[in-house]
């Protein structure tokens, strides 16, 4: 019979997939150039999971993992060509000067995730969403052909290789575009979370001004050097939001550690209210990737979302879920936020670690306000 953890990866991979110029500088690598910390958790992981669902979805000799940077495309959407992207020549000052490319307004990067694109439907929400409330420019990391599936572990090396070349692009636009970091943020969901968080570990003009990471992936990420990953220090303002946190076993993706200045645990943050068979069959819920999903689901709702017309994510600081499902976090103690895009830190004593807890509602309009 096949091994657990075997099942549980392979199903992992399937869920994911189901749910979801001038010098170029063409460098393609094997796996092994990407990253040291990566190529050492893929040696402990080849002896249980890893291979094992590899060998399964793959016949023959595992591939060699390739990566040129053409293979990662930015998608520009701003008010004046808000249904048509215009897609950026990378380190190219005339094709910014071509395009609707405006410094002076707010920029904010985003990234898919595993087995995603940069069109995928969430994002294309969210363009539409944050266009009818800003008048930013909306840039989407497009690097599906590095995060395709079925391997996972190649995209995990993707991660590395987009943030690289993303962090080298913001670098450029600071000199040659007028870029401001103050103004410029990024956000990610799952592995997305992961490349968002390094592009602000890189970067050398400056800290960029917030990183939002959704359901930061876990495979591959949970032992690495912090400054391998998302962390309290990818920008300014980091926050997270954690909607499918835990084990793969227990049938989770996401990250369940505090990994942002502030943390959301909505319903716990584990299994999200009106996914599939939640408390009984958790494997049913990654299959479906129906809580992986809900952190950019609630992170577009909160863009959509107008006070005082409608309900948001309030959000109370408390030291775990079950102090807080016991009703011994009434009070907002140092400072009620709200979750998602609105998120306002303005009061509220904040520092790595600190842990904020909500419930929602099991289907759309998903925020229940402050409750």
């Amino acid at each position: 019979m096949m091994d657990r953890r075997v099942m549980v990866a392979l199903t992992c991979i399937l869920a994911v997939s189901a749910g979801m110029s001038t010098s170029k500088l063409e460098r393609e690598a094997a796996f092994a150039d990407y990253s040291p910390k990566i190529r050492e958790r893929l040696v402990s992981l080849s002896k249980n999971w890893a291979d094992g669902w590899q060998k399964l979805l793959v016949s023959g000799p595992k591939p060699e993992v390739k990566a040129a940077i053409d293979q990662v495309n930015f998608l520009l959407w701003t008010r004046s060509n808000r249904n048509v992207e215009y897609v950026l020549e990378a380190f190219n000052a005339d094709s910014f000067a071509a395009s609707n490319f405006e410094s002076s307004r707010e920029t904010l990067l985003i990234f898919h995730g595993f087995s995603s694109n940069g069109k995928t439907s969430w994002i294309l929400d969210a363009k539409n969403a944050l266009l009818d409330r800003v008048d930013a420019n909306f840039i989407s990391v497009d690097w599906a052909e590095l995060a395709a599936a079925p391997d996972y572990v190649a995209a995990a090396a993707g991660v590395y290789e987009t943030a690289d070349l993303t962090a080298s692009l913001l670098d450029w636009m600071v000199d040659n575009v007028g870029l401001d970091f103050q103004r410029t943020a990024l956000a990610g969901h799952s592995l997305g979370a992961q490349c968002a968080g390094m592009v602000g570990n890189t970067v050398t003009s400056g800290k960029l001004d917030r990183v939002t990471g959704m359901d930061p992936a876990a495979p591959l990420f949970e032992e690495v050097d912090a400054s391998q990953r998302i962390n309290p220090n990818s920008a300014r303002f980091v926050d997270i939001i954690h909607t499918n946190a835990g084990s793969l076993v227990d049938g989770c993706l996401g990250m369940i550690e505090p990994v942002g200045q502030v943390d959301f645990y909505p319903n716990g943050g584990s299994h999200q209210v009106g996914c599939p068979l939640v408390n009984s069959t958790e494997i049913i819920d990654l299959v479906s990737s129906c809580s992986h999903s809900r952190s950019h689901v609630y992170w577009v709702e909160s863009i959509q979302a107008q006070e005082p017309t409608d309900n948001t994510f309030w959000a109370k600081p408390c030291s775990d879920w079950s102090t807080y499902e016991a009703g011994l976090c009434s009070s907002c103690g140092n400072g009620c936020v709200q979750m998602g895009y609105p998120a306002d830190i303005s009061g509220v004593i904040i520092g790595a670690g600190i842990e904020y807890y909500l419930t929602t509602n099991a289907h759309a309009p998903f925020a229940k306000g402050l409750n």
